[in-house]
C-alpha cells in the first residue's frame, strides 16, 4: 500500500512496508500485515509486554497519555517490533486517516444504538426485517454477529459490540444505508465505539446483569447512560411505555425519552403473542418511523417478521406439543420470559431447563434458580458454559436456596435436554434456555461444538418426530 507508506513517512516520518495493509486493536490475535493500535492503560505496562512476546505483530501504534515511551529509550522489544508512542489526540486521528486509507466509506449510514439488559438482539434483528420491507439496506450488528436481509455475513468481531475500527470496516464492506447496532455495557464503558454518532438510540429495559464487571447496580446503570453521549443532537431515545421504573430513573437523571406505546397492537404472528418481543418490535418500528417519516408503513407486514437465530426459536413435536430454544440468561430475562410464556399459552404444562455460566455474576444464580421454578411446572438445572468452574457448584449456586420442590439436576446438558425431549407429551412446552444461539460449551478454556437446537432436533429425530 504505497498511499500509506507514503502517510506514514509524512506525518510520522517512519518508514513502513507495504506489506502492511490491514488494521486491528487485537494484539494477542494480530497477523503479520496488520497495524496494531493499543491503549496501553498506566499501571497495565507489566501486562502488554507479556502479551507483546506472543504477538505477530510487526507496528503497534500505543496510545499513551503523554506521547512518550514509558520503558525508556532504550527500549528494543524482543521480537523486533516496531513502536510508534501516541498521544490520545494523535492516536485517534492516525487511527481514522488510516482506516480511511484502507477501507474508504462511500456511505454515510444512519445508526440505530439499542442497549439494555435483554432484548438488544431482537430489536436488531426485528429493525433489518422492518428496514428490508421498506427498500432499505441494513445490517443488524451484535451478540449473533453481523446479519444483513439475507443472512450472516462474514466478520472478525467476537464480542456483543464491535470497535471502533471493526464497525468502519463493516461500513466499508457493505456500504449500508442503515444500521442497527447493539450497545453492551461493557462497550459503552470502555468507549469502545468512541467518535461514532447515532442517529437514534433505543433503551429496552434494566435489570441486573454483568455485576462481576460493574460491580453494583448504579456502575452498571451509568454505563449504559453513557449511549446518550454518542447521540446526534436532533436523536431521539426510544423505549417502552411498560417499563415504568427505568423511565423514571432517567427523568430523575434529565434525560428525555420517547415512550414507545402498545396502543392494543397484536400482529398476527405467533411470536409476538409474547409480550417481549412484541414490545422490541414496536421499539424497532418507532425508530425507523422516526427516521424515515417519508417511506410507506402500508409495507410493512409482521407476520412475516421471524425472531433472530436462538430467541423464541420454536420446535413442533405435534400439533399440542412444542419445545423452544431461547437465549434468556439473566434472572429478568428469565422471569419475563416465563411469565410471558405462561400469560400467553395458559393452556401448556411448562417444563423449563436453564442453567448459570461459570466465572460470571455468581449473585444471580439464586435469583435464577428461583425465578425458573416460580414460573416453571418443572425444571431441570444443568451446565450452562461452566468455563473453569465445576458445573455441579454452579447448579449447588442456583438450587441451594430453593423452597421449591418441582426441579431435578442433570448435569449434562445433552442428557438433558434428550431426557426432557423424549419425555414430551401433548399439552406439554419444553423451554431450553440460557444459551440460545450458541454453537459451543466452554469447559475448562475449551469450546466444545454443541447447539441446543441442534440437540433438540436429533432429539426428535431418534423418536421418529419430523422436524418443525
Amino acid at each position: 500500500m504505497k498511499k500509506l507508506c507514503t502517510y506514514f513517512k509524512h506525518v510520522h516520518r517512519f518508514s513502513i512496508g507495504e506489506e502492511l495493509d490491514d488494521i486491528t486493536t487485537n494484539l494477542d490475535g494480530a497477523k503479520k500485515n496488520q497495524i496494531v493500535f493499543y491503549r496501553l492503560v498506566s499501571g497495565k505496562e507489566e501486562i502488554f509486554l507479556k502479551r507483546l512476546k506472543d504477538s505477530k505483530a510487526k507496528l503497534i501504534l500505543l496510545n499513551i497519555s503523554n506521547g512518550k515511551n514509558p520503558f525508556g529509550d532504550n527500549f528494543q522489544p524482543a521480537n523486533g517490533v516496531e513502536i510508534i508512542y501516541l498521544s490520545e489526540s494523535n492516536f485517534k486521528k492516525t487511527q481514522n486517516d488510516v482506516l480511511d486509507i484502507l477501507f474508504p466509506i462511500k456511505s454515510d449510514p444512519e445508526i440505530i444504538g439499542v442497549t439494555g439488559t435483554n432484548g438488544k438482539t431482537s430489536v436488531c434483528y426485528f429493525g433489518l426485517q422492518l428496514a428490508g420491507q421498506l427498500g432499505i439496506s441494513a445490517l443488524s450488528v451484535g451478540t449473533i454477529g453481523v446479519y444483513d436481509i439475507n443472512g450472516k455475513l462474514p466478520t472478525e468481531h467476537r464480542t456483543t459490540t464491535p470497535g471502533h475500527i471493526e464497525l468502519h470496516k463493516i461500513i466499508s464492506q457493505h456500504n449500508p444505508e442503515l444500521i442497527l447496532i447493539e450497545l453492551s455495557s461493557h462497550a459503552l464503558d470502555q468507549g469502545r465505539i468512541r467518535g461514532v454518532e447515532i442517529d437514534a438510540a433505543i433503551w429496552t429495559n434494566f435489570s441486573q446483569d454483568h455485576l462481576d464487571y460493574h460491580k453494583d447496580m448504579e456502575n452498571y446503570f451509568h454505563s449504559k447512560m453513557k449511549i446518550f453521549d454518542l447521540m446526534k443532537k436532533n436523536a431521539k431515545l426510544f423505549l417502552n411505555e411498560e417499563e415504568t421504573e427505568l423511565t423514571s430513573k432517567l427523568i430523575s437523571n434529565n434525560k428525555t425519552v420517547e415512550l414507545v406505546k402498545n396502543d392494543g397492537v397484536k400482529p398476527d404472528n405467533l411470536v409476538f403473542k409474547m409480550n417481549i418481543y412484541l414490545k422490541n418490535y414496536l421499539v424497532a418500528l418507532k425508530s425507523l418511523l422516526f427516521l424515515y417519516p417519508q417511506k410507506n408503513v402500508a409495507n410493512f407486514d409482521a407476520s412475516k417478521l421471524v425472531p433472530p437465530p436462538g430467541r423464541f426459536d420454536i420446535i413442533k413435536k405435534s400439533n399440542n406439543c412444542y419445545a423452544v430454544v431461547d437465549y434468556a440468561h439473566t434472572p429478568d430475562a428469565v422471569e419475563s420470559f416465563l411469565k410471558d410464556v405462561k400469560h400467553s399459552f395458559p393452556d401448556f404444562c411448562l417444563i423449563t431447563i436453564v442453567g448459570c455460566g461459570g466465572d460470571r455474576d455468581k449473585l444471580k444464580r439464586s435469583l435464577m434458580g428461583k425465578a425458573s421454578c416460580r414460573n416453571s411446572n418443572k425444571v431441570i438445572f444443568t451446565s450452562d458454559n461452566p468455563r473453569s468452574e465445576n458445573p455441579k457448584d454452579i447448579i449447588n449456586d442456583m438450587t441451594n436456596s430453593l423452597d421449591f420442590k418441582n426441579y431435578e439436576v442433570i448435569v449434562d446438558r445433552k442428557a438433558a435436554i434428550v431426557k426432557a425431549v423424549s419425555s414430551l407429551s401433548s399439552g406439554e412446552m419444553l423451554l431450553v434456555l440460557g444459551k440460545g444461539h450458541e454453537d459451543y460449551q466452554e469447559i475448562d478454556g475449551v469450546r466444545y461444538p454443541f447447539e441446543d437446537k441442534k440437540i433438540v432436533l436429533e432429539a426428535l429425530q431418534g423418536l421418529g418426530v419430523d422436524k418443525k
